[in-house]
């Protein structure tokens, strides 16, 4: 049965000149980004973990446990912004601080401080302190923590941290705590919007400044000529004037989603970070002006936030939600800005705190193989260690389904400057693996290598995804695949009484006709190419020879095979649709694609066998489809046969590839 072009245009034709200009943005937007893998200078697997190895600096990250989750202290290299430990301990951790010769660390708790050692992240001892604790912060001399306390109408208590004693309980604040750069003056926020200022040399109450009307937090600038100040309540950040105890400034917020809740400022002053909860969001506010420049987003609801003594990078800790009892710590290059990094955890981050810049070390992580795994196969982690003789490393497991790090073996010992691991009990997931250096030599910083992402997939030939594409004319369809893969291009057409063709392009790949099926009116074709390396938002597109006519193009995205063995065509003018061919390896699979010219009718296909894409078409009165056998291993010389059981008295064209497997 001839057909012609339809008069009339489904809301998504595009005319003919315009479809042209499309394919050829289309070929235009993805050039380059298709079947070169990238340069080893470019490839996550082998980026080194810092460019300079002799120092660095850690962040210590409070870990709320919830849900059943560990509390924890996290420690985290912020050169690759990578694990270095998740210490877990039986204390929620609130507050967080590090003293600034970074020999003590300190998380605040329920009625205590928890004193832990920076190289091990041991527990050393515990302060009772107050009722109900918070923030900390550390006198530039280490002499001196600061504790807030919520409890009651508010107070602030100061330890002794050689003696680790309360010396005095100061009936301010309560809530946020920030010191001047010379440690004088301390600010602490408390019920009602009140901002206590607080004399360090006498542990006495110096102003109170009026900032809202409820409980915010506070930051001070590297000059310490300004404390800003969050209020929920009127969604404003207030500028106090430390020379004289007063608001100068208020900057509404109130136009934004969430609640005004963290603030950092960046050491010039120039620039304020502050967290909206539960909106995620974090608002860079540049204090001259008092305009919004740019909102990042980080998690659900900002919970901490830090940013590093040259004002460059900001850490953001947040959580990600009630019902996914999980947080992150994100980090920004505040000169972009742009997200650097990100460290998912088991918990909630409740406290960042930076150590101090020291001598350090960098190791760096690879794998064998690269990019993608078979399940059940071996997979060898490569760490390799500079600035450092001996140690151990620990290598992480961060899989999309799991919260938090999970450490993949015990410590292995480094030898000759490298330490290896290999497992074969990596599930079917996307691993985020990293390898985390402990200096056996004193006075070193721990480091951790950069994240090296790792698939693994089915053993044989599996489909990955299927992309599918339908319209009229030329059809466009957009995939992404994680590593190198085998593709496959099936198309189905309607077309006039003459033989109909299709030709399948795409930027930087090579396409090959498999089998053409037109033997009845229209057409059913297999092309294939083969990508060597990862494709993101790739476009392949499918043009017929004679336009005006329906088509469906679905893309399939194939593991554990490289190439195609055997194909067949078939036609008939009535009858069930098959198709046959001889498998010619062991382990291979079969798919094939369909064209209905009769009928716009659902396929039944046969037992065994399944659908991956199909459009029951009414406008044009034609089904276009792609099958395939379901897995099952199918051994050399087997005859396969796609069929269908119906429907049973109508025209079609069907063609069918063997897809064979990598190891045959």
């Amino acid at each position: 049965m001839s057909r012609t072009p339809r008069a009339s245009r489904p809301r998504w034709f595009v005319p003919r000149r315009r479809r042209a200009a499309l394919a050829a943005a289309a070929m235009l937007c993805v050039a380059g980004s298709a079947a070169a893998p990238a340069s080893a200078t470019d490839s996550p697997a082998v980026r080194t973990a810092a460019a300079d190895p002799v120092t660095g600096q850690l962040a210590y990250v409070a870990v709320g446990g919830a849900f059943g989750l560990p509390n924890a202290l996290a420690v985290m290299d912020t050169r690759t912004d990578s694990l270095v430990d998740f210490h877990t301990m039986p204390q929620y951790l609130n507050g967080i601080a590090v003293n600034p010769a970074g020999t003590r660390v300190y998380g605040t708790t329920q009625g205590a401080v928890v004193v832990m050692d920076p190289v091990t992240d041991a527990t050393l001892g515990t302060i009772p302190v107050g009722a109900s604790n918070g923030d900390i912060a550390i006198s530039p001399s280490g002499a001196q923590a600061y504790v807030a306390d919520s409890s009651g109408t508010g107070s602030v208590h100061v330890v002794d941290t050689a003696a680790q004693t309360v010396t005095a309980t100061i009936a301010a604040g309560g809530e946020g705590l920030a010191l001047s750069p010379d440690g004088t003056r301390l600010y602490s926020t408390g019920p009602g919007g009140v901002l206590s200022v607080i004399d360090t040399a006498t542990d006495t109450v110096v102003a109170t400044v009026a900032c809202g009307t409820s409980t915010g937090y506070v930051a001070v600038d590297g000059t310490g000529a300004h404390a800003y100040v969050t209020d929920w309540a009127t969604h404003s950040l207030y500028v106090v004037d430390a020379a004289t105890d007063s608001v100068t400034a208020t900057v509404s917020l109130a136009t934004f989603v969430g609640n005004p809740t963290r603030v950092v400022v960046n050491p010039a002053g120039t620039t304020a970070y502050v967290g909206q909860g539960p909106a995620g969001e974090v608002l860079g506010i540049d204090l001259a002006t008092r305009n919004v420049l740019h909102i990042l987003q980080a998690g659900t609801g900002i919970l901490a936030e830090a940013i590093d003594s040259a004002g460059s990078k900001l850490y953001v800790g947040a959580s990600d939600g009630t019902m996914n009892p999980g947080g992150s710590v994100t980090a920004f290059d505040t000169a972009g800005p742009t997200q650097s990094g990100a460290l998912g955890l088991a918990g909630y981050p409740t406290g960042i705190a930076l150590g101090p810049t020291s001598s350090g070390t960098a190791v760096s992580l690879t794998t064998a193989p690269t990019g993608t795994a078979t399940q059940g196969k071996p997979v060898t982690l490569t760490a390799t260690v500079s600035g450092a003789d001996s140690g151990t490393v620990q290598f992480y497991d961060r899989t999309s389904s799991a919260y938090g790090p999970v450490p993949l073996g015990a410590p292995v010992p480094v030898t000759n400057g490298t330490a290896t691991l290999s497992t074969s009990s990596l599930t079917l997931d996307i691993h985020s693996l990293s390898a985390a250096f402990t200096p056996a030599a004193p006075g070193l910083l721990r480091s951790a290598s950069s994240v090296v992402s790792v698939q693994v997939i089915p053993a044989g030939v599996n489909v990955e995804q299927a992309y599918n594409a339908t319209g009229t004319g030329i059809v466009i369809s957009t995939l992404y695949t994680t590593g190198p893969r085998l593709l496959l291009a099936f198309v189905s057409s309607d077309g006039p009484a003459q033989k109909q063709s299709a030709s399948i392009t795409s930027s930087g790949l090579d396409w090959t006709l498999v089998k053409r099926a037109d033997n009845q009116g229209g057409t059913a074709e297999i092309w294939s190419a083969y990508a060597s390396g990862p494709l993101s938002d790739y476009a392949v597109a499918s043009s017929p020879q004679f336009d005006g006519f329906d088509q469906q193009l679905t893309v399939l995205v194939i593991t554990g095979a490289t190439r195609v063995g055997a194909s067949a065509a078939a036609g008939s003018s009535t009858g069930v649709g098959h198709v046959s061919l001889t498998t010619t390896g062991a382990g291979s699979q079969v798919y094939g694609v369909g064209e209905d010219y009769t009928d716009a009718q659902a396929r039944t296909v046969a037992s065994g066998q399944r659908l991956y894409s199909q459009w029951v078409d009414t406008a044009s009165g034609d089904t276009y489809w792609t099958q395939g056998t379901s897995g099952t291993t199918i051994p050399s010389g087997t005859k396969v046969t796609l069929s269908d059981t119906a429907p049973t008295g109508d025209t079609w064209n069907m063609a069918a590839v063997e897809v064979l497997s990598s190891g045959s």
